[in-house]
């Protein structure tokens, strides 16, 4: 066995590791930013080229460090949803349309309207949003259709690197998935959904399995990065499937729950057990064959102690660590304050734009350390609410990882230990992400056997925290009335937006 390279490329930098399949560690990593181009209100682009010289940059970083020729396989992933849209000699015809871009958000009813709501999710697993592929192709077509005319091929982020590195055109099934025009029963291109819309079809990346291996790195990647010629390169696959491979959530005895700037709880199901598709969740193609993954994403998780933390004028560096003591200093349930964490609207479980953040119960008495205290419980209540949706009443048959890197501060994890009332597996896996796509390269050279063994490859000892018994009971109650606040507020929310 030998080292694997992960490539993620993620909204606001590319990242590069180096995995020693002989200890599950990694050897060492890069990391390059790039900017988020926002040209209008509303949109949100990147340049392809940026990715691509990021890469390069990490690539020749780590090759001061060690020899590149011990590589014996490349993996991908990256952010979800975008739309890159290359002509055809492979040049990007506009910058990359990102997920956080919102100019089709207009169009979503529109969309359902052609296509009746029913049919559409239960044929994606999703409904159609903003930055998602299917409404960025819906307003190209609409406003920029010279642009679709100069196009022959459309990727996602994460396959532009894969065409820079290989030459090959294609993308992989989990991000087909996650563009609402993907059967994801079928595995395949939804005719149906692309002919509705009126899209162009024949120039949607060819889709294959995440672990295929889709070329080998060629004389000219070679030239421009460092990389040995004939390195093998497989599909790889989006950015939560490939946490999800790291962390070892590829079963239905497996849930991740993920807390970064926003929040993602992934769960894990057998195509043929799946549940019916909920609109206010996203079901996606895993990258384990035959296997749906149940998504629900909260907005605002950490952003939300992000902006407590700005609002506070605390340091950018040592703020967090203020707020996460405060918060530890002051009593559970923060003595009746409870936030609403709504800053940017919220996707799951609401599917509501305009819902808004709020601190409901503030007297004389509250301080820095309730605030703080109420914010990471009001995320964590919103977390519960997702995971009882996505769970359809499995709670308590499933082992439950906490994964990023806000979960790994006690008053985090031990929060929201006690509000689920379940215990927390907390993750140790380093740079999950570009690990999972690492480990994706093994499986696809042969080296890796399994799904499961890959996951063993990396798997140190986790950290396992109890929920408190006492503080659960007081956390029942106050999740109740959590719950009932938004239904309540929502007209004022919306008068108010």
């Amino acid at each position: 066995m030998s080292d694997y390279m992960g490539i993620d490329i993620g909204t606001s930098s590319a990242k590069v590791v180096i995995l020693d399949s002989h200890t599950g560690t990694l050897v060492t990593h890069a990391s390059i930013p790039y900017p988020v181009h926002h040209p209008q209100a509303g949109f949100a682009v990147q340049a392809s080229t940026d990715w691509w010289k990021a890469v390069q940059l990490c690539i020749q970083n780590i090759n001061k460090k060690i020899d590149l020729s011990e590589i014996a396989g490349i993996g991908l992933t990256g952010q979800m949803h975008g739309t890159v849209l290359l002509d055809n000699t492979g040049v990007p015809v506009h910058p990359a349309i990102i997920w956080a871009d919102q100019r089709g958000g207009t169009l979503t009813e529109r969309i359902l309207e052609r296509i009746g709501s029913d049919r559409y999710v239960a044929t994606t697993g999703t409904l159609p949003m903003s930055g998602f592929m299917v409404t960025t192709l819906v307003w190209l077509a609409e406003h920029q259709p010279e642009l679709l005319a100069q196009t022959q091929t459309i990727l996602l982020p994460k396959d532009y690197v894969r065409y820079r590195l290989t030459g090959s055109l294609g993308t992989d099934i989990t991000d087909a998935a996650a563009t609402g025009l993907f059967d994801i029963d079928r595995g395949e291109w939804s005719a149906d959904v692309i002919e509705a819309l009126g899209l162009p079809g024949d120039k949607l990346a060819q889709v294959s399995d995440s672990h295929v291996v889709i070329g080998t790195v060629t004389s000219q990647a070679s030239e421009e990065t460092g990389l040995p010629v004939g390195i093998p390169v497989v599909a790889g696959c989006a950015d939560q499937p490939a946490q999800a491979i790291a962390n070892g959530i590829t079963s239905e005895s497996d849930v991740s729950i993920t807390i970064g700037s926003g929040g993602q709880i992934l769960v894990p199901y057998r195509k043929a057990t799946r549940p019916t598709a909920d609109p206010h969740l996203h079901q996606f193609n895993h990258a384990v064959p035959d296997t749906i993954y149940v998504l629900g994403a909260m907005l605002s998780a950490g952003l939300s102690l992000r902006w407590l933390r700005d609002l506070l004028g605390l340091d950018e560096d040592m703020g967090y660590q203020e707020l996460a003591q405060m918060a530890a200093a002051s009593p559970a349930g923060a003595e009746g304050l409870v936030f609403l964490p709504y800053l940017y609207g919220e996707r799951a479980p609401l599917l509501d734009p305009q819902a808004r953040g709020a601190f409901i119960g503030l007297t004389h008495r509250h301080g820095r350390g309730h605030m703080a205290r109420a914010v990471i419980e009001g995320v964590c209540f919103g977390l519960r609410q997702i995971l009882e949706l996505a769970m359809v009443g499995q709670e308590s048959q499933r082992v439950i990882t906490g994964c990023g890197g806000t979960m790994a501060h006690p008053i985090w994890h031990q929060t929201l230990a006690n509000i689920l009332g379940q215990p927390i597996e907390v993750s140790q896996v380093e740079e999950a992400t570009a690990t999972g796509a690492a480990l994706l390269a093994g499986i696809g050279i042969g080296e890796i056997g399994s799904f499961a063994e890959a996951a063993e490859v990396v798997q140190s000892e986790r950290l396992t925290v109890e929920p408190d018994e006492q503080v659960t009971s007081l956390y029942k109650e106050r999740y109740s009335q959590f719950c009932r606040l938004y239904p309540k507020l929502k007209d004022d929310f919306h008068r108010l937006s």
